[in-house]
């Protein structure tokens, strides 16, 4: 230990034997703070030659910039005994972070000391920075609330407090099953929720709490169990978002949805009474739209003694899709009320113009915002008294069964109803068939067709359906229908529903 720059007998040259290529140490002047020594650790850390920083004072090495730093600068500099951490900034122009001890040390030729022996805490000091700049981010963007394992709520942020109408002395101790949803809170999946968070559990999700006022308040919060230094949960951390007006706006909306769907549902109440007159316990009927309200729907009618059965996929689905199917419902009975007597080619020609006219879809294309709508569709007509259904399709496949033979398909006109694309005087073609005994027809929207599944996660496809059909061949028409729906969901397996989807079964013979 010879070759130390103190007394061998003191502790001061046992520290800096000890740490010389460990631990940064310095050797400061009390009267103006400026580095008599630096050992080799502090050199590599502060990228100065032993030269150089002894040319350097405290002052010149610390940036003054936060009070308690200045502080300790300047204790350092009179000689005051003091700790903590120091950034230094070194001959490469970084900053270092100096977590130190000051020492008191005897006088080097003459002149009071401080050894200063320290570690770099400069990565530390940055993690630390970046947890409570994410900390500070949170709390001023969320609402934060620690509750203990009673759920008991001992701290909040302001950004909770204004949300509940409340200080922090006048929440202080109140429960957190004071605070949320009544029903909630008297549940017992309340208490199992509960003690799963003081089991250590994260939950997620969106409820409702109740402010000062009794106000209704929606939270998308996160509750994250804190760990003490045993391993066991000692309080929960809620963060959360306001999500109030969004909520409120997305039940008025689903309130306008659903209101949407009564209308609909009414819209296609008369269809069913007609097919439960004319044709009961002899039809089968599916109607799925994929949101509550959907653009496909059916059509049946007794015109003059002739039965009109139709199926229309209309462009989207949803609340637009829905919206179409009403101006095409309404068409479809103005179009019957003056032609009682057309060919299901000629009907879907005047449904088309109508289509066209009423969405202003006579013209070209003129710009982006012009709409194409339109749609796809199954008209079919039995006339009873003539033994012979009258069937025409856009875009949609029909099937007849006679027996038990393979089914026969009628292929559709390929154009679409209504679309600004297709002409006003495009005509369908009508398909005319005598009615045989047990013939069954069948027609279904592509929302079916287009479903992906199975093991290959392809489309459903028209084949398949045919298929599935004629498999149920042997049951009645309605069961058959439901028979092969459960052959279709169980294809679908996870997959999400693509599109609304419909078909209908009308036993003519």
């Amino acid at each position: 230990m010879a070759d130390g720059p103190f007394d061998t007998s003191t502790l001061a040259n046992a520290l800096w034997n000890a740490f010389g290529e460990t631990r940064p140490s310095l050797v400061l002047r009390c009267e103006d703070g400026r580095v008599l020594l630096a050992n080799p650790a502090a050199c590599s850390m502060l990228a100065f030659d032993a030269t150089e920083i002894t040319e350097k004072t405290l002052e010149d090495l610390h940036v003054e910039f936060e009070l308690d730093l200045i502080e300790r600068r300047r204790d350092l500099a009179i000689g005051k005994r003091a700790s903590g951490e120091l950034m230094l900034t070194g001959g490469d122009g970084e900053s270092h972070w100096l977590h130190f001890d000051s020492v008191a040390i005897p006088p080097l030729d003459g002149v009071e000391c401080r050894l200063l022996v320290g570690r770099d805490c400069t990565h530390e000091i940055a993690n630390r920075v970046e947890s409570e700049g994410k900390l500070s981010a949170v709390n001023r963007g969320q609402a934060l609330a620690e509750y203990d394992l009673e759920g008991k709520l001992i701290a909040a942020n302001e950004i909770f407090l204004t949300l509940m109408l409340g200080s922090l002395d006048e929440m202080l101790g109140v429960g957190h099953n004071e605070i949320c949803d009544p029903n909630f809170a008297a549940s017992d999946e309340y208490s199992e929720w509960w003690e799963m968070l003081c089991m250590g559990e994260v939950d997620e999700g969106e409820r409702c709490y109740r402010n000062r006022e009794g106000r209704e308040i929606w939270l998308r919060e996160v509750y994250n169990p804190i760990f003490g230094v045993d391993g066991r949960p000692f309080k929960i951390l809620q963060a959360a978002l306001d999500v109030t007006q969004a909520k409120l706006s997305q039940c008025k909306l689903a309130d306008s949805i659903n209101y949407s769907s009564r209308i609909q549902g009414a819209m296609h109440a008369r269809s069913r009474q007609v097919l439960e007159e004319e044709l009961p316990d002899r039809h089968c009927l599916i109607w799925m739209p994929r949101d509550i309200v959907g653009g496909d729907c059916f059509y049946v009618r007794s015109v003059a003694g002739r039965l009109w059965a139709c199926l229309f996929d209309c462009t989207g689905h949803g609340v637009p899709g829905a919206f179409l199917t009403s101006i095409v419902v309404s068409e479809c009975d103005r179009i019957l009320a003056l032609h009682e007597n057309l060919a299901p080619g000629e009907f879907l020609s005047h449904l088309h113009q109508r289509i066209k006219v009423v969405l202003n879809q006579i013209h070209e294309v003129r710009g982006d915002n012009d709409v194409d709508d339109g749609l796809d569709a199954v008209a079919i007509c039995l006339d009873r008294a003539q033994n012979l259904a009258y069937i025409a399709s856009a875009e949609l496949p029909v099937f007849v069964f006679v027996g038990d033979a393979e089914p026969r398909t009628l292929k559709p006109t390929k154009a679409g109803v209504g679309y600004r694309h297709v002409a006003m005087d495009t005509q369908w073609s009508t398909h005319i068939l005598p009615i045989e005994a047990g013939m069954r027809i069948f027609s279904a929207t592509d929302g079916i067709y287009d479903q992906v599944g199975g093991e290959y996660q392809v489309g459903f496809g028209v084949r398949r359906f045919a298929k599935t059909l004629h498999e149920h061949g042997q049951e009645p028409i309605a069961t058959q229908g439901e028979s092969t729906m459960r052959d279709f969901i169980a294809y679908q397996g996870s997959q999400h529903r693509r599109d609304d989807f419909a078909f209908v079964g009308l036993q003519a013979g």
